[in-house]
């Protein structure tokens, strides 16, 4: 199969005119199709039909892993379209000309969807595509009238790189119908498409340089348009987008936790929210209703049973676990996920709360479409309200319920009509309701006088409590056996409304010897596990498949000394049968509960703390332990202290556990001691959450952890050596001090860098020399400190410590990080020569020990485009940031505040050459993610200056509004007098991190 390819000579095509290149192009294309290929490409010959092929394909592949890739392909059909003007617009290429690349993309995507790797490789290289070309259906609408001859050449030139790659994938498919997993099969198609992702980057200088001429009515319109996109940006409302139909998501909407079939009673309180939240009677009013009362009355079950009672009545059920910020964050995250409104790789969870806002905004603007727009969001089990006003939605109209206990919390978040609240309380069952659910509970349809009165007493005894009657009729129904017996086996006592029912009915499934109806040991196992782990639920593998050698992973170290290890380390449910079993036992008699996608375990806080109070303080301090061992075999390891990043979903999925684990340490210290390993999970979820931007979790766990680790030195800390423990806290304080580096703090974390080194250095496991593994770590902490150096000024020192590390064999694994840093400092100190050196030799040394696609290569494209624009060579700077950009956004974390700096950056090389157009595209960017994170408000003000300064020299009036908007975030400076530093954005280097300024 012949490959479309041209021959070009001087930015001129050799012999040919480019429309004579184009037809000759098609042509070949065409020829070398087959019929069935031709029949199959005619079949889609529009955006429309494309965009209908990829739905069925994803609707196809849901529930498989190529399901995410289809997230991506949004952006790329909307870059087509703009593409697709251009060519019209420029090159009067007929529709059905066109038609080719609908038609042969819809077959790409066909036969690459089989196979979950083949569609990533299509979408990346599509997706580097987009990313690589300029806003073309802009210049399509400005630019058609003039002369621009660069243009329409590199249009064609383009055209056919992108035939060419369509022609490749299908070439390549077609020979290879089954895919080898190895990365290495898709080794020729990437030395095809290459070269023409390659070639594309190239035709774009060309597309550019004529954009950059069109001055005068270009220049408004872009700017008008800029000036519209920020103006609501900084007024935090969204954007309108640019096709509603398309950026509605995933509708329906409705994921759920599992439905309650045994749901009873509360019609009275069901038609009150109907009332309150009938999206036909408040179509025009944001509407908020909270449930409240007692724990364990039943406001959950209640939420979630108006839900599913009116799922016809909105397009989408939001369904958020509310307890914690941690909790909300996720909850949020898989929504966002679901709906399609957000990759995998978004990081910071307010760009997820920028997301969902759009999206509320986007329902809003839908009234015109057939199908219903309606919202319901449902918090559950709000503590405080102030936790979920960040992520409360800032609409016109939509419905709200929340649940919490708290009678305040309640007005404070329902709707107020004429003064009063709308809000509901949920009382506890009157008496004949509640000898009704608990004879519905235990099965009777149609009970005997003395039934009835059996149930009464029970009713009475257990203070008519929901969850308590649940209980009991889940134990009768389990023993079978009738009201009557049980009465007779548990006298009535005199019981506490909620918690002291729920744990006299937790003591019968404890002691239930008369029946042989207790709990198995795997069952109670199991619960007891749950009473210390996050109420909102569990998944099943923390549980599952824990080898020895896993759970002992950086534990212990000296594992003759704790305390019946092998006991704390023997677990039944390494056999899965015996896991299922537990949770059988536990699921019959309603103690926990399974979510719907069955994989989470959870049973009720109350149940949890009347479980926890059952337990011995030796019982506590093993099932504790256990799990600690269990979280240690299943949180992300860090080989090396490398990244995290591609096992962002595991971490997630359980840091909120984590937390759990350490708040039930703070509960029962006194029973558990100084957890030493949960201080290594800490340390490694803090971790977590620095990659992610979430500064202030990170440092209060690390805080935690450290404090346990001092407690330990000042007591016991039985199993772990003295040197282990000091270990321990180096660690923690190493993730202190690179958060301190990032925000950064007034020392850029140097006084907690000389810390660890100095911890590092002293702490000698035997002997007096230094291990191996003890010099590796000393090193790196040498690294750390040098950096630190930089930040604080201090230069020379900080190369001093490099060039001593380079010249060290300790440091061969790391060899990569101190090149760069090496480079950098020596750039700073105006070496550029040298630096140029030791940036090559990075670059080299980060593709052999990381790989290309990886975030160390864009720190070190970052500091080589930094070089490349002291040195003056302005377009190898962009060329070599464009690299780190692509990588940043397409493949590590698009809207981290490290890719923010990167838009900075590019403004800045795009400011210096005189494209301030193009330059406040790449400060708004930095903008909307610096000033949505956690980073430095000296960084905002760095960027608002700068895009002011672009937008003076384009006599805009947005310039003043960033200036306002400069002066907003400057106040917020609290560290540093900034009233010398004037509006230079140079003068505000200081509070970005030293590697990215």
């Amino acid at each position: 199969m012949q490959d479309v390819e041209l021959v070009w000579t001087g930015g001129q095509p050799r012999g040919l005119h480019g429309t004579d290149i184009l037809e000759a192009s098609l042509a070949r294309f065409r020829a070398n199709l087959t019929e069935k290929q031709k029949q199959r490409i005619g079949k889609v010959t529009s955006l429309e039909g494309l965009i209908g092929q990829v739905e069925k394909l994803q609707n196809k592949y849901r529930a498989k892993a190529q399901s995410r890739w289809f997230d991506k392909i949004a952006p790329v059909l909307i870059w087509l379209t703009g593409f697709n003007q251009c060519v019209h617009s420029f090159l009067q290429a007929s529709p059905p000309e066109f038609a080719l690349v609908w038609g042969s993309l819809s077959v790409v995507l066909e036969v690459a969807a089989r196979y979950r790797r083949s569609l990533e490789h299509v979408v990346e290289a599509l997706d580097t595509a987009r990313c690589t070309l300029p806003r073309l259906e802009v210049y399509a609408a400005i630019l058609r009238k003039g002369p621009y001859q660069s243009l329409e050449e590199s249009l064609i030139k383009i055209y056919v790189e992108f035939l060419g790659i369509c022609q490749d994938f299908i070439a390549f498919f077609t020979r290879s119908p089954t895919v080898n997993i190895l990365a290495s099969f898709f080794k020729p198609l990437k030395n095809k498409t290459g070269p023409r992702l390659d070639r594309i980057r190239e035709y774009t200088y060309h597309i550019d340089q004529d954009a950059s001429v069109a001055t005068g009515h270009f220049q408004i319109i872009r700017c008008e348009t800029q000036y519209q996109e920020l103006v609501s940006l900084i007024n935090n409302s969204a954007r309108q987008p640019f096709d509603k139909t398309m950026l509605l998501g995933k509708l329906p909407y409705r994921k759920l936790p599992t439905p309650n079939t045994a749901f009873f009673g509360r019609e009275r309180e069901l038609g009150q929210l109907w009332l309150s939240l009938d999206p036909q009677r408040h179509r025009s009013t944001l509407t908020s209703t909270a449930c409240y009362g007692f724990a364990g009355a039943g406001k959950t079950q209640l939420a979630l049973e108006f839900a599913y009672r009116h799922l016809g009545s909105f397009a989408a059920v939001l369904w958020v676990e509310a307890e914690t910020p941690i909790k909300l964050e996720e909850s949020f995250r898989k929504i966002a996920h679901g709906l399609g409104l957000v990759g995998d790789a978004v990081q910071h969870p307010d760009k997820v709360k920028d997301a969902m806002n759009e999206w509320f905004s986007r329902m809003e603007a839908t009234d015109d479409l057939a199908h219903p727009t309606n919202w319901l969001v449902i918090f559950d089990n709000v503590n405080d309200a102030s936790t979920i006003e960040p992520y409360r939605p800032r609409a016109r109209h939509g419905s709200i319920i929340v649940t919490c206990r708290d009678r305040e919390v309640a007005r404070e978040v329902s709707t107020q009509r004429n003064g009063i609240s709308s809000s509901i309380e949920v009382e506890l069952f009157d008496p004949e309701s509640a000898t009704r659910f608990l004879l519905n509970t235990i099965g009777i349809s149609s009970p005997s006088p003395q039934e009835v009165t059996s149930a009464s007493h029970i009713c009475k005894s257990a203070g008519n409590h929901t969850l308590a009657l649940d209980l009991i009729g889940g134990y009768i129904r389990k023993c079978g056996m009738t009201m009557q017996q049980f009465i007779q086996q548990y006298p009535t006592s005199d019981a506490v409304l909620h918690q002291a029912s729920v744990t006299n009915l937790w003591t019968m499934y404890l002691e239930d010897s008369k029946t042989g109806n207790a709990l198995d040991a795997n069952a109670k196992l199991l619960i007891q596990m749950l009473s210390l782990l996050d109420g909102d639920g569990t998944p099943f593998s923390l549980f599952t498949d824990k080898s020895r050698r896993d759970m002992l992973l950086e534990g212990p170290d000296m594992c003759q000394e704790f305390p019946s290890l092998e006991a704390t380390l023997d677990t039944p449910f390494n056999d899965l049968s015996a896991f299922d079993q537990a949770r059988a036992s536990l699921l019959r008699p309603s103690l926990a509960k399974v979510d719907k996608d069955g994989s989470r375990i959870r049973c009720h806080r109350l149940v949890q703390t009347a479980v926890a109070q059952s337990m011995s303080p030796q019982t506590i301090s093993k099932v504790f332990h256990q799990l600690v061992f269990f979280m240690n075999a299943s949180f992300p390891h860090q080989d090396g202290g490398r990244p995290l990043l591609d096992q962002w979903e595991k971490c997630e999925e359980l840091a909120s556990q984590v937390q759990a684990l350490l708040e039930s340490y703070k509960r029962h210290r006194e029973h558990i001691g100084e957890p030493i390993l949960l201080c290594e999970i800490i340390c490694r979820c803090s971790w977590y959450f620095y990659e992610r931007g979430q500064y202030k979790t990170s440092l209060e766990m690390t805080d935690d952890g450290i404090s346990i680790c001092e407690r330990a030195l000042a007591g016991s800390h039985a199993g772990y050596s003295r040197w282990f423990v000091r270990d321990m806290i180096s660690h923690l304080a190493n993730v202190r001090a690179a958060v301190l580096r990032d925000i950064p703090a007034v020392d850029h974390g140097l006084t907690l860098a000389q810390q660890v080194l100095e911890i590092r250095q002293g702490n000698r496991r035997s002997g007096s020399e230094l291990s191996a593994d003890e010099k590796f770590w000393v090193s790196a902490a040498k690294g750390n400190l040098a950096v630190s150096l930089m930040g604080s000024g201090q230069d020379e020192e900080a190369l001093q410590v490099l060039m001593e590390l380079l010249e060290s064999k300790d440091a061969d694994c790391n060899r990569d990080l101190y090149l760069g840093n090496t480079g950098l400092c020596l750039l700073r100190l105006g070496r550029l020569n040298d630096a140029e050196a030791y940036l090559d030799r990075a670059v080299e040394s980060t593709r052999e020990l990381r790989g290309e696609d990886t975030a160390r290569m864009a720190v070190c494209y970052f500091y080589l485009s930094t070089l490349y624009r002291k040195k003056g060579n302005l377009s190898s700077a962009m060329t070599t940031l464009q690299h780190c950009l692509n990588l940043r956004t397409q493949h590590l974390m698009p809207h981290h505040h490290h890719t923010g700096f990167t838009h900075h950056q590019m403004g800045v090389l795009l400011q210096t050459s005189g494209n301030d157009l193009e330059a406040t595209n790449h400060f708004t960017d930095a903008y909307r993610i610096l000033s949505s994170g956690e980073c430095h408000p000296g960084a905002v003000c760095r960027t608002l200056y700068a895009l002011a300064e672009s937008y003076r020299r384009l006599e805009h009036p947005m310039a003043s509004t960033c200036l306002r908007e400069a002066e907003t975030f400057r106040g917020r400076i609290r560290d540093v007098d900034t009233r010398e530093f004037g509006q230079d954005p140079g003068r505000y280097d200081r509070f970005v991190t030293v590697g990215l300024r």
